[in-house]
């Protein structure tokens, strides 16, 4: 149910508080009454604006204490942050904004008329006052600095510091409401009087512009408040009365700046690491911001933990393993079912969340997200069919048997580019063989993981009234650097499997440490994946896939199509035809529904490829279309670079020779198919590869010879959670997905039985 109610009446907007039985205020009800306001100021058709409650008797009793009391210092402190950006908003809201005082106004109730230009009391329809001082706090919406504005500053220190309530008429002598207006008809009065300053009464322009002229005025000298009045007189004299302003470009310039930064921030609530079932704060106290890689903005803060916060979550799964790992592998796999069902509910809030901190389009999250969902699933189907094995032995009256046991606590880390696929692919196998789980996220985008993994310490198992929650500690995120947190996952000898994804050169580091442990390690890492076309294939569907293969997420797929081999009879047409469709590409906040792709996610991964295709231009390489950062405004705060294709780029090029994790596409020719394997195979790596044919025994030679985890068949290079997915030579060791990924997980113990 909303907890503001909002209507337009005759160009009003009234916007009611509803949240009984005293219309106190959450979280929640905050971000309705933002984003209400942020509705009126921004339509054309509303002039002024009314505020009131709808709970009888109560205009609002302030903050929601019980709500309060069980949350941490951290949450308090950010919660009275967003109260301060919620009525900062409003009172800078360029229209008429008036509180209708129905009843009681009390703490933060108070707080929010007193952001209001106009307070209409109901005659003796309650008191109010700033009583924060009876609960051992101070007011914490601003309460502080606009009461002495108000009254002054004894009569503001004397309210403050008693924490007593008055009634409306006392309020009215104070200069702490306007008017009082009588009982019967309260509302319609009110309504009468807001009238007055809608269009023909008045221009709500030129109210805006009185509103604006006297709030900043106050914080200038004379000289520059007399300036600051002739500014804005000559903008409203620039507009048709009543109108918009003439610079409508700026008007919703910044429309969508005060939406962007009220999604972004969420609630303006730090993100917390999650140990042991509990949401908190890192031993250290240090925090860090993660930001949008497209604006720049801070999305949000998170603790910056460290090695002893790994050590807190280690033995919390320590605990939970002696729990989960006998809770029944048909039970582990319905928590895992009703884990995804969990995400699936929440998708549209994860995917806000995963688009702002990583860059993706809002599509490109959605479709993570489904795939994070289906591996879920994949595995709940799985923990069930774990089979061992019956052994016939040569000693008589023997048999053996091979059993498979989880490991015990697990280690994921986790990178920036798929950061919840990527998760489940080690959550997934780990919880449905009995393990526990440790998940380390990257530093840069750790809040969309920090809700999923909420969401599935949420999950239930066991039927009716037996149901059971996952045992406090099964999953666990620690956030913070690599150099601590991730280390100590290393390093610790009671985190006994680690799976690991991200480049080549930390995959060698994480080989080295974790292997002094002798501990299970997976590591998928780079890759340079070459996409073979053959003149027999259907190169209209190939060059479509191609695109996706290549720019898909910006180019930051480790399985994405870095190197392009076309037939030499096809090239020039398919070209062509590549190019076409990066003309079109949209680039973007991946918020935008326009958007087909996003930015670059760190500005140092944007400095490597424009590097790399320097380097590449510099070796003779043409660029035929991007090669660029994309020009305009709305790019100067991302980390944008236009898709890029090149072609006669030499075989020492960095491009070449090295991963390119971004929207750059070198593109080869060969006379053959053994040339094309050869050149294919030149790379370090090995972890995806493709080729186009409708000539099987071309497919088959292809599958045959090319050095790879993963060879696709006229087909988009796409990690199937059904198959196992991982690389040769330096993209990796292990597998992940399909049935292979249980293996890691689970331990082989042969028994010998001798009757």
């Amino acid at each position: 149910m909303a907890m503001i109610d909002s209507r337009i009446d005759n160009g009003i907007a009234l916007l009611e508080i509803n949240r009984p039985p005293v219309n106190s205020y959450t979280t929640e009800l905050l971000k309705e009454l933002d984003a209400a306001i942020l509705d009126a100021r921004f339509n054309d058709d509303v002039h002024a604006i009314v505020i009131t409650g709808k709970v009888e008797k109560f205009f609002s009793a302030g903050a929601d204490i019980n709500m309060l009391s069980s949350k941490s210092l951290g949450f308090k402190n950010n919660f009275a942050l967003h109260g301060h950006e919620v009525l900062m908003r409003l009172e800078n809201t360029p229209k008429l904004i008036i509180a209708a005082i129905n009843g009681h106004a009390v703490g933060g109730g108070l707080e929010i008329a007193m952001a209001c230009d106009i307070r209409i009391a109901k005659k003796e329809g309650g008191k109010v006052g700033l009583a924060e001082i009876n609960l051992g706090v101070m007011p914490g919406m601003g309460g502080t600095q606009r009461l002495p504005r108000l009254v002054g500053k004894a009569r503001a220190m004397e309210l403050c510091f008693t924490g007593k309530t008055i009634a409306f008429e006392e309020a009215l002598e104070m200069g702490l409401v306007h008017y009082i207006y009588e009982k019967d008809g309260f509302m319609d009065q009110v309504m009468d009087y807001a009238r007055q300053f809608v269009v023909p009464n008045k221009s709500s322009l030129a109210v805006g512009k009185v509103k604006r002229a006297i709030t900043t005025g106050l914080e200038l000298s004379l000289p520059d408040g007399l300036a600051f009045e002739r500014e804005l007189l000559a903008q409203t004299f620039a507009s048709e009365d009543g109108a918009p302003e003439a610079s409508l470009l700026f008007l919703f310039t910044f429309y969508f700046f005060l939406l962007t930064f009220y999604f972004l921030h969420g609630g303006f609530l730090m993100a917390k690491m999650f140990i042991g079932g509990e949401s908190v704060d890192s031993v250290t106290k240090n925090t860090s911001e993660v930001r949008n890689p497209a604006t720049g903005a801070t999305v949000d803060t998170v603790p910056q933990g460290n090695d002893k916060d790994v050590q807190q979550a280690i033995q919390a799964a320590e605990d939970a393993f002696k729990v989960w790992s006998d809770v029944s592998p048909e039970d582990r796999g319905n928590a895992l079912m009703n884990a995804g069902e969990l995400i699936k509910k929440n998708t549209a809030e994860i995917a806000q969340l995963l688009t702002q901190e990583q860059g993706k389009t809002l599509f490109e999250a959605g479709l993570e997200i489904h795939h994070l969902v289906h591996g879920l699933e994949f595995y709940a189907g799985l923990a069930s069919k774990v089979r061992g094995s019956h052994v016939p032995l040569p000693q008589k009256n023997a048999y053996g048997m091979v059993v498979r046991q989880p490991i015990g606590v697990c280690g994921g880390i986790v990178p920036w580019n798929f950061p919840l696929t990527l998760m489940g692919t080690k959550l997934g196998p780990a919880l449905a063989a009995g393990n526990t789980i440790i998940i380390k996220p990257a530093s840069t985008t750790p809040l969309a993981t920090i809700k999923v993994i909420e969401l599935i310490a949420q999950a239930t198992f066991g039927e009716g009234k037996a149901q059971k929650p996952l045992p406090k500690g099964t999953v666990n995120i620690v956030t913070g650097p690599g150099a601590s947190v991730g280390e100590e996952l290393l390093r610790n000898p009671r985190v006994r499997r680690i799976a690991f994804t991200g480049s080549t050169p930390i995959g060698r580091h994480v080989m080295e440490v974790a292997g002094r442990e002798i501990k299970r390690v997976t590591l998928e890492l780079g890759g340079s994946d070459p996409m073979i076309v053959m003149e027999d294939a259907n190169v209209d569907l190939a060059v479509k896939m191609a695109d996706v293969g290549r720019y898909f997420n910006c180019g930051q797929m480790c399985l994405g199509v870095k190197r392009l081999f076309l037939q030499e009879s096809i090239a020039d047409n398919f070209i062509g035809a590549l190019v076409e469709i990066l003309k079109k590409k949209t680039v973007g906040n991946g918020t935008s529904k326009e958007t087909r792709m996003g930015p670059i996610h760190v500005g140092a991964q944007r400095q490597e490829v424009e590097e790399q295709v320097e380097d590449a231009k510099a070796r003779g390489g043409k660029v035929l279309i991007g090669g660029e950062r994309p020009k305009g405004a709305e790019f100067d705060n991302g980390f944008f670079y236009l898709p890029t294709l090149m072609t006669n780029v030499p075989d020492d090029a960095r491009m070449t020779k090295e991963e390119v994790f971004g929207p750059a596409l070198p593109v080869y020719t060969f006379k053959t198919l053994d040339e094309a394997l050869e050149k294919a195979n030149s790379s370090e790596f090995g972890l995806g590869s493709s080729i186009w044919t409708r000539n099987l025994l071309h497919a088959n030679k292809a599958i045959d010879k090319l050095q790879a985890g993963n060879v696709w068949v006229n087909s988009l290079h796409y990690g199937y959670d059904e198959l196992p997915f991982g690389g040769v030579k330096s993209s990796g060791v292990g597998r992940e997905h399909g049935p292979e990924a249980l293996d890691y997980y689970l331990e082989p113990k042969g028994v010998v039985v001798v009757n």
